[in-house]
């Protein structure tokens, strides 16, 4: 078997099949491109993560769904459905969908970004949705606001990952997420003389934590959690939760480690236990993690050629459906690409989609020889994938959920009527 063969994905009489289905026939049938999810795999990684934690926890156990790795409102209803209730999100936009999906509102954690409006923390107020703020500005716009009681995410310089979340710098460029480590203390303070309640204290290091001594440092940031929240609690600020952010990493290629989630596990309960903190609960915030493999990105080969001595496939979908490729640099590994077909010979080739623009490759790598009429599934496409489609050329992929031995179509493909209905001629207005 493959490195990314599992019960329900794999080949099956040399034909790809995910949860019982051959993924050739469904892209036959609903067309492409297509995300084809495993929803079962959604919640068999959530339910992975929740059991390593609680099984040596001795307090309450919170994973809060980061839903912004792939806002949907079929898994948010599965999620609330399941009994996991906690979400976090990063928009209005997210916050009204989760509550579509039937999350309750106080199960619901709004991060804001720096750049978050006034009108958007009155929407947050209304809708009775916790707030996390990152800044002391955000503080004192609290205060003006009426809103009696947030959490707070701090920096605690510590930066890892293939993208840091936390830390002075990442890429050389400064980092804006967090209230740094020297000043968290004066931030508590602040919100204490406004009159404002400090309910949470969170953290997020990084994105993708997957080499061995970053998953130590990772660890680490744990002591520094606790630690702050000890000396808080020393100071007369009684926090109901800590919460370790996201990051938790999943394989892309062959050659990636899998997280030790049972380490996870042991590390927080041993360290919050040796710490003897009151507080009423532990978070952790994936997203990648519950989504990423439970996901495939499905579309069709429309040319097989040489050009230059390089060998291209051309298929009809495009980095719009894949926008993680050109986002940052250290997104650039590609993803497995496999054939639908399994077959045996492998060439070097460079996978390209329908975009008239020179980034529109998916990368030069070893794949399976294929031919034009072939259908290529593009693995681990569960998670900012989606999420992160945009508005350049055509096609735009629609989204079939896969479980319990059904299908479902979740997100239909945008039409052209779809997008034009918010554009106009020109229109005086004054």
């Amino acid at each position: 078997m493959a490195w990314w063969e599992r019960k329900n994905l794999q080949y099956i009489e040399r034909k790809l099949h995910l949860q019982g289905f051959d993924c050739e026939e469904v892209a036959k049938k609903f067309g492409t491109p297509l995300y084809l999810y495993d929803c079962n795999r959604f919640l068999d990684n959530a339910s992975r993560l929740y059991d390593a934690l609680c099984r040596y926890s001795d307090r309450n156990v919170r994973i809060q769904f980061m839903c912004k790795a792939n806002p949907s409102l079929a898994l948010l209803s599965l999620w609330g459905n399941w009994g996991y209730k906690y979400v976090v999100v990063s928009s209005p936009f997210e916050a009204q969908l989760a509550l579509k999906a039937g999350i309750k509102p106080e199960y619901l954690t709004f991060y804001a970004g720096l750049g978050t409006s006034d009108d958007v923390f009155k929407e947050m107020k209304r809708l009775k949705i916790s707030i996390v703020i990152d800044s002391f500005s955000q503080i004192e716009r609290m205060s003006v606001l009426g809103i009696e009681e947030i959490s707070v995410r701090w920096n605690p310089g510590l930066g890892m990952g293939n993208v840091p979340a936390a830390g002075k710098e990442a890429d050389g460029e400064p980092m804006q997420f967090g209230i740094p480590e020297d000043r968290i203390l004066e931030a508590f303070q602040l919100a204490k003389d406004k009159g404002i309640k400090i309910k949470g204290l969170t953290q997020h290091v990084g994105s993708q934590i997957i080499k061995k001594e970053e998953i130590a440092k990772y660890f680490s940031s744990i002591d520094k959690l606790i630690q702050l929240a000890t000396e808080l609690e020393n100071l007369g600020h009684h926090l109901e939760y800590i919460c370790l952010g996201g990051g938790l990493s999943v394989p892309y290629t062959k050659d990636d480690p899998t997280f030790p989630i049972e380490e996870l596990g042991k590390q927080i309960s041993e360290k919050v236990k040796s710490s003897e903190i009151e507080i009423k609960a532990v978070a952790i915030e994936p997203g990648r993690y519950l989504t990423a493999d439970m996901g495939i990105l499905i579309a069709k080969v429309n040319l097989v050629e040489e050009k230059n001595g390089n060998i291209f496939i051309g298929v009809d979908a495009g980095v719009n459906n894949m926008p993680r490729r050109i986002l940052h640099p250290k997104y650039q590994t590609p993803h497995e690409i496999i054939p639908c077909f399994k077959r045996d010979k492998n060439v070097r080739a460079t996978t390209c989609g329908t975009l008239l623009f020179t980034a529109d490759n998916f990368g030069t790598q070893q794949i399976p020889e294929v031919k034009v009429g072939d259908y290529l599934a593009f693995i681990n496409m569960g998670a900012y994938t989606a999420s992160l489609k945009f508005h350049f050329g055509w096609p735009f992929a629609k989204e079939i959920m896969a479980f319990d031995g059904n299908l479902y179509e979740i997100c239909t493909e945008e039409t052209f009527e779809d997008y034009s209905k918010k554009q106009m001629l020109p229109k005086l207005v004054s």
